[in-house]
């Protein structure tokens, strides 16, 4: 059985890689914040000091968004 590492990033990490990918995307912390505080994005459990993302879902959202 194959292991994949998942990719769990900061919200700063997070939309740091998304415009290293895509540079004139729109997507920005403060949006990124709004998304897990409403609810798009769930954020992983385990953290009280940093808000974590797992990029893998990001991704996959953005994606979905786009199709």
């Amino acid at each position: 059985k194959e292991f994949t590492m998942v990719r769990i990033r900061t919200i700063p990490k997070a939309v740091a890689e998304i415009k290293a990918q895509d540079p004139g995307t729109y997507i920005n912390e403060r949006l990124l914040r709004r998304w897990v505080k409403d609810g798009t994005i769930k954020p992983v459990n385990g953290s009280y000091t940093f808000t974590l993302i797992n990029l893998d879902e990001l991704e996959r959202f953005l994606s979905d968004e786009n199709s």
